[in-house]
Formats: C-alpha cells, sequence, structure tokens
C-alpha cells in the first residue's frame, strides 16, 4: 500500500507564493496599523519620523504601508527599501518580507539570491516561516545546493516551535526517508500535530495513514474523521476514498 500512498502525495513545500501575499492572506507586518484614515495618515508620519531617524521597527512599518498602500500611495520600490533598511540592522519581520517579496517573483534567476539571503537571516534569527521557507529552497534545490538533511534540519526547527507546515513538511521527509530514516511512527506524529492545528494536508496525510494502517493500526473511521476536516478546508488530495 506505502507505495501507492507515495504516489498520491505532492511533494513537501511550503506556501512561499502567499507568505509574501500579506494583502490576500491578511498578514501585515505591522502590528498596530490602525484602521481610520485620519488615524493611517497620523500613524504613517510617526513611522516616517522615526524611521529617518534609523529605527528599525519603524522603517519596518513604513515598509509595510508602502507595500499595502496604508496610508501613502502604493509603492514597492519604497517598500522594499524600507524594509532593507530595517532588515540590514536584523529586523526579523522585515527580513521575512524582503524575503516574501522577492518571492512574489519566485523563480526569477536575478531573485533566488536575494530571498535565499534574507530568507536565511531570519531563519538564524528563528523565524519559524522563514526557517519552513529556506527548508522548502533546499529540498527542491532553489537557490542553494538540493539538500535533504539541511532541508529536514531546518524543517525541524520550525516544527519543534509548532509551526504546522513545517510539521506536515517533516512528516513527509519521515515517510519518505528522505533526510532521515524511514520512519511511519514519526511521520503520522507530525502529521498529527499539524493537523491538529488545522494543517488541511497533513489532515488528509493523517487520514491516508489511517485508511491504509500506515503507522497508526488502520481505523476507517479515522480516516473518514480527517479526511472530511482536510475535505471542509478545500483539500480533498488525490484519493477517491479522501471524498466520502
Amino acid at each position: 500500500m506505502k507505495s501507492q500512498m507515495q504516489t498520491q502525495r505532492k511533494a513537501p513545500r511550503a506556501n512561499l507564493g502567499t507568505v509574501g501575499n500579506r494583502r490576500s492572506t491578511g498578514k501585515a507586518v505591522a502590528h498596530d496599523a490602525p484602521t481610520a484614515l485620519s488615524d493611517v495618515a497620523a500613524a504613517v508620519a510617526k513611522y516616517r519620523e522615526a524611521a529617518e531617524q534609523g529605527e528599525p521597527e519603524a522603517q519596518c512599518n513604513l515598509g509595510w504601508a508602502y507595500e499595502s498602500g496604508e496610508g501613502v500611495p502604493e509603492n514597492l520600490a519604497l517598500a522594499a527599501m524600507w524594509y532593507r533598511k530595517a532588515a540590514k540592522q536584523g529586523h526579523v519581520r522585515a527580513q521575512e518580507s524582503l524575503s516574501s517579496m522577492y518571492a512574489a517573483s519566485w523563480p526569477a534567476p536575478q531573485d533566488l539570491a536575494q530571498i535565499v539571503t534574507w530568507t536565511r537571516r531570519a531563519a538564524e534569527q528563528g523565524s519559524v516561516v522563514a526557517q519552513c521557507n529556506l527548508g522548502v529552497m533546499y529540498a527542491i534545490g532553489h537557490g542553494v545546493a538540493q539538500n535533504d538533511r539541511q532541508a529536514v534540519a531546518w524543517w525541524r526547527k520550525a516544527a519543534e516551535q509548532g509551526y504546522a507546515e513545517a510539521q506536515s513538511n517533516l512528516g513527509l521527509a519521515y515517510e519518505r526517508g528522505e533526510g532521515v530514516p524511514e520512519d511511519d511512527k514519526q511521520a503520522v506524529a507530525w502529521w498529527r500535530k499539524a493537523a491538529e492545528q488545522g494543517n488541511a494536508e497533513a489532515q488528509y496525510y493523517l487520514g491516508l495513514a489511517y485508511a491504509e494502517g500506515y503507522g497508526v493500526p488502520q481505523d476507517d473511521k479515522q480516516a473518514g474523521v480527517w479526511f472530511r476536516r482536510a475535505a471542509k478546508q478545500g483539500f480533498r488530495g488525490h484519493n477517491r476514498r479522501a471524498v466520502r
């Protein structure tokens, strides 16, 4: 059954595209972004004053304002400029934002080096998003030499901090024996952690494991539970058993 399951699964990945598209996901860089138009303009003025004095948090927030078009006309070049000023001072969210902006044009060769540079800097400072994405880069060999062990190392750092996307990818690595010894029970353990946080792919993989008795005792009832949870989020995979 295992070989059948392997052909049904997608390659491990992190969602690099949506990481960069904060306007569609609602993941804004500025934690304290105001809502009223007058408040937005006042906040941007304060960000600019502090940013011009070299304050990295303000530089990051001003970059967000230019990227999102909040309080100022949208200008991605200026957004990148302010993010870069903060990123060079070690500001993690600015580093993530730069990586995400470059990733929006992925996989343009001229941008790969910038994606890797800023992703790595954020990852080394503990950003789970960057750690997961750097793992993907190593897994698929984009911008770095392909290296499954490095992929697993970065996914594990993020997974151990509770990041569901990395937990799901780490489960796939264990299931396939890529970068780690093959271990079905470990695969299921990581999928379960991600699935319980609502990660649809992990819910689907966990459903497959129960459906085939793969790392857990075979249990159609549990398989159906996890398949339905994944399906409710629009993830149905490629297995007809998942659509019940």
